[in-house]
């Protein structure tokens, strides 16, 4: 069946801008699902060993040799244990690419200025290997959750969770970050097939302009917060001129960058930037970003395009001047007690704990890497993964923690049956009459899966939903 826009202004935008294209994009495909290997919990090899167990069908991701084409999501893999233990995420085919073209390596500082629901937040982590300094910021409360979930169920180490508008990094952070990725919020034109009724009820030229104007001031900001020398992946999930080629045009006007070539961009798999629209030449270094059409290439519409700062730019560094907190080493007194804790309670050895830096609250103790000696103050959300928390009067480890930590936790270990681990994610609780109340470590399979309590002869499990377990 053939698709047709009841909002007008929106079919003569597009007609406009796509010719011929119109009637194959408006009838695209969506794309089919992905999912990407988590090189900090697991491996590309053994997910592929997974999927063929499950009988599940895939195909590799053309870019990304940590990516899989999904054919047929039939379980959902959502509801595997390995998806609750962050050996994978789903990440579309598209949503990967800006990564790559990223390019982070361990041991950088790197800003992801709207990183909510975290899929890319937690590839550059992965590729930074947990090492260096890793800043997710996200103004929107609404989507803070999403991205604190995925970042905890990953297993993060080196990142900062901020809540503070885009437009205010740069003044904060001046030329502080080696990379920043700006994957700005956008009109979603490209994902139009898989989302139509949404899209052509609130797409309008006012939004256009605003969401426009918007995506300029965070550019503007990453600029700022970027080295010289260092780089900038500006990206959407939009067709639409206005928030891609005119808005780098602009930018290549007014500002100190340039545009890189990128060897992922090299041959005719992807289109090349417009370098022309509405009888205005363009910069002709936009030939060296690129774009993906649902029709064209089986996955949703993106612009990608590669900046590198070339010199200073004047900024009030004094205008938002930024407090710090800093971090607690283990042999802060502080924390040391909760660590020994920690340490005599689930058999840690405690020379572990000498490798990280610890923020601390009322009920929560909080692990992060050593790279880390201080965090930022405004809009501090979170960093690291929870490791603990207060109940009652001891310390109890936290799921992502318990996965983080995994053979080197040798006290208060319990294995579950299938049955039993079944039953546990789809109730969540199961009657272990037997056994002492308390605080337990969940194994299955010798995979440590999280801390569970038993009291009153249920053995009950934090989870953030139930449902029928795949293993």
């Amino acid at each position: 069946m053939t698709k047709e826009l009841s909002n007008k202004i929106l079919a003569e935008y597009l007609q406009h801008l796509l010719g011929k294209q119109y009637k194959p994009f408006l009838n695209a495909k969506p794309e089919p699902a992905a999912i990407r290997a988590n090189g900090l919990k697991s491996n590309i090899e053994l997910i592929k060993n997974k999927l063929e167990k499950w009988g599940v069908s895939f195909t590799p991701h053309f870019a990304n040799p940590d990516g899989l084409v999904i054919e047929n999501d039939f379980h959902p893999l959502s509801h595997s244990l390995a998806f609750f233990r962050g050996e994978f995420n789903y990440q579309s085919i598209s949503s990967q690419l800006p990564v790559l073209v990223l390019d982070p390596q361990p041991g950088e500082t790197i800003l992801d200025m709207a990183a909510s629901p975290g899929s890319k937040s937690t590839q550059i982590a992965a590729l930074m290997k947990n090492q260096g300094r890793l800043i997710l910021n996200e103004v929107s409360g609404r989507r803070l959750r999403a991205l604190i979930a995925n970042t905890h169920r990953a297993g993060l180490v080196n990142d900062v969770v901020l809540q503070i508008p885009g437009q205010r990094t740069g003044t904060m952070f001046p030329e502080f970050f080696d990379r920043v990725m700006v994957d700005a919020p956008c009109s979603a034109l490209g994902t139009l097939p898989a989302h139509f009724d949404e899209i052509n009820n609130w797409w309008s030229k006012s939004t256009l302009t605003r969401l426009a104007n918007l995506q300029f001031q965070l550019l503007v900001s990453a600029i700022k917060a970027v080295k010289v020398n260092g780089v900038i992946v500006y990206s959407t999930c939009s067709i639409a001129p206005e928030e891609n080629e005119l808005l780098i045009d602009k930018i290549l006007k007014e500002y100190p960058v340039e545009i890189e070539s990128v060897p992922l961009f090299a041959g005719d798999r992807f289109k090349p930037a417009l370098n022309k629209y509405q009888d205005k030449e363009l910069n002709t270094e936009l030939k060296k970003a690129a774009r993906t059409y649902p029709h064209l290439h089986s996955m949703e519409g993106f612009f990608i395009v590669r900046l590198k700062k070339t010199d200073h730019i004047s900024i009030n560094k004094n205008k938002e001047a930024v407090r710090f907190i800093h971090l607690y080493k283990m042999s802060d007194p502080d924390v040391f007690p909760i660590l020994e804790h920690l340490s005599f309670r689930w058999g840690i050895d405690l020379n572990f704990f000498d490798n990280f830096r610890f923020y601390l609250t009322k009920k929560r103790i909080y692990l992060i890497n050593e790279q880390w000696d201080k965090i930022p103050e405004q809009g501090f959300i979170k960093a690291g993964i929870v490791l603990a928390e207060k109940k009652f009067q001891e310390w109890k480890l936290t799921n992502s923690s318990v996965q983080l930590l995994g053979e080197r936790i040798k006290k208060s270990l319990l294995e579950l049956t299938n049955s039993e681990i079944k039953q546990l994610f789809k109730t969540g609780n199961i009657e272990l009459r037997n056994l002492t109340e308390g605080y337990y470590i969940i194994t299955h399979l010798g995979n440590f899966i999280g801390c569970a309590s038993n009291f009153n002869g249920k053995l009950k499990m934090h989870l953030p939903y139930f449902f029928n377990l795949l293993i």
